[in-house]
């Protein structure tokens, strides 16, 4: 997915999501701006794709 298709889809109403392991274990979210920004950090890789998966339920949730 492009820039332009990230932002069309968020215009939409849809927030973009994806998981990073570096530097941290986290989750950054994608709402309006050019960047993703981190989320949250986690301790754990299980700990986030828990909460990841919870997240993705939310019909206007998507990943990246």
């Amino acid at each position: 997915m492009t820039v332009k298709d990230q932002a069309k889809v968020i215009k939409a109403g849809f927030t973009i999501i994806r998981c990073d392991d570096y530097p941290q274990i986290r989750i950054k979210i994608k709402t309006g701006s050019h960047e993703f920004k981190t989320h949250e950090t986690y301790l754990t890789k299980a700990a986030r794709e828990r909460t990841f998966n919870k997240m993705l339920e939310d019909p206007f949730t998507i990943s990246d």
